[in-house]
């Protein structure tokens, strides 16, 4: 889907709690295009009552997700780490 013309995200239902999905990292270059991104996670786990975890693109299921939608708390949160490949 193409939220804003600047962003491209890719979703997957991956388990009944949870919506998976990834984005290239260099569309989110500034903290305005983070901030809409956060917005549209925050919006869309609300309007599913699920979690949401975005990846950087093409890394679902090497690395942890880099922000996450939890539903319990109506927040996004960092969760990535160091990378050390």
């Amino acid at each position: 889907m193409w939220p804003r013309p600047y962003i491209e995200l890719i979703f997957r239902v991956w388990t009944h709690e949870v919506i998976l999905g990834d984005v290239s990292l260099h569309e989110l270059q500034g903290q305005e295009r983070l901030d809409d991104l956060c917005a549209i996670l925050r919006r869309m786990g609300q309007h599913l009552g699920k979690g949401v975890e975005m990846y950087a693109e093409g890394c679902y299921d090497a690395l942890p997700p880099m922000l996450v939608y939890d539903v319990t708390q109506d927040r996004v949160t960092f969760r990535a780490g160091p990378w050390h490949g």
